[in-house]
């Protein structure tokens, strides 16, 4: 943080010291989000298989529809 608040003092001159401050904040937030964004990628993509192997598969959409269409087919109809 003294390093990028000395940074913005040096590069911008101004007497607004308040402003190098808050700019050093909103570049120290972004690299942060950027980070955790990278890592959650790298989380994302890491293929752990004994995760994968245990968890339920999911059918196709075409399968999704062809059992919604039996479904609705054999339903009786509602008496109102």
């Amino acid at each position: 943080m003294r390093y990028k608040v000395a940074d913005n003092i040096a590069r911008t001159a101004s007497s607004a010291p308040l402003q190098s401050v808050l700019v050093s904040i909103k570049q120290l937030y972004g690299v942060t989000c950027l980070l955790g964004c990278l890592f959650l990628l790298l989380v994302l993509l890491y293929d752990v298989q004994p995760l994968r192997s245990t968890m339920k598969k999911i059918p196709h959409w075409a399968a999704l529809g062809r059992r919604m269409a039996r479904d609705l087919r054999i339903s009786p109809p509602a008496d109102d």
